[in-house]
């Protein structure tokens, strides 16, 4: 009891050491458990501002981002909105040129082709009255009287088988027969150049006097006249190359002659057959007195041709008879 009594009095007394201790100096030598923080929250409290400060900036920042991104964006939408309405307008000013040419084209185009309607209209009514007037020359230029309207059909009225032909030169004039029967395409063929008055102011430009004259295709210059189309031979048709019938000039070609011919000063019945034959179509009836005087005239070359009468023989007219 009194050990047990001495021990407690030993704790006791080192209990209230150890609570003097710390203000008796013993404490740095003796390391202590410090005891648990009573207030945890205490000592986080100073460190927990630092972190809001930096959060805080950090929303601050991002929010100044955000209002110059919509500041930004904002304006790109009305930069775009006034781009939008520039190009409208620009759009539509070009859509009304483009409408007002169009519309100027049109009209143009609609006016041309009116212009166009009328002249043919014109044209039109023109080429009627013309037809129309040369339909009744027709009814009354005949050779003979005006034909009459005939309720049935008409014989042809016959071709004259022997056609007459005055020649008028400055050295005189003849007049020469033809022969339509026997050589009816070249007939017909001298006659629709005597008819058109081809002949007039002509020349006889080769003049060989022991051979024969030849004219009618040439003018005095010595330019060669345009002609119809050349005609098929119609030689050895029972008419000879006699002295003073008359026959169709010819290239080599037996069938091109077209308006040239030559009557003949003397016989040159070997013309009957030369060559395929030069065909004869008619004779001179009177006036071969003025066919020998053109036969003696001097003769030189010219323009490329041989015999060319020096003093030129003029054929004034034929005319039918």
């Amino acid at each position: 009891m009194i050990l047990y009594s001495k021990n407690l009095f030993f704790y006791l007394l080192l209990t209230s050491l150890f609570a003097l201790t710390p203000s008796l100096g013993f404490a740095q030598d003796t390391p202590v458990t410090p005891a648990p923080a009573a207030t945890p929250a205490a000592t986080e409290k100073p460190a927990a501002e630092p972190e809001k400060s930096l959060l805080q900036k950090a929303k601050e920042k991002a929010a100044a981002a955000a209002e110059a991104a919509k500041e930004k964006a904002a304006a790109i939408k009305k930069s775009t909105l006034e781009a939008a309405e520039a190009a409208k307008v620009k759009a539509t000013a070009a859509a009304e040129a483009t409408k007002a040419k169009a519309k100027a084209a049109a009209e143009a185009t609609k006016a041309a082709a009116s212009a166009a309607a009328e002249a043919i209209k014109t044209n039109t009514k023109k080429a009627v009255e013309a037809t129309s007037k040369l339909v009744e020359e027709a009814k009354t230029k005949t050779i003979g009287t005006p034909a009459p309207a005939a309720k049935e059909a008409q014989p042809e009225p016959k071709t004259d088988p022997k056609p007459k032909v005055k020649f008028s030169t400055n050295m005189g004039d003849f007049i020469v027969e033809l022969d339509a029967e026997k050589a009816p395409v070249t007939v017909k063929n001298f006659m629709a150049y005597v008819d058109g008055g081809f002949y007039a102011n002509t020349i006889f430009h080769r003049v060989i006097s022991n051979f024969m004259i030849q004219g009618g295709g040439f003018t005095a210059d010595m330019n060669k006249k345009t002609t119809q189309a050349p005609i098929v031979l119609e030689a050895r048709n029972g008419l000879s190359n006699l002295r003073g019938t008359i026959a169709m000039a010819r290239t080599n070609n037996p069938n091109s002659a077209t308006s040239q011919f030559f009557i003949n000063v003397q016989n040159n019945r070997n013309l009957d057959s030369f060559g395929g034959g030069y065909a004869v179509f008619g004779k001179v009836i009177e006036g071969m007195e003025t066919v020998d005087k053109i036969r003696n005239v001097q003769t030189a070359p010219k323009a490329g041709h041989r015999n060319v009468p020096v003093d030129t023989v003029v054929i004034k007219s034929a005319t039918r008879l």
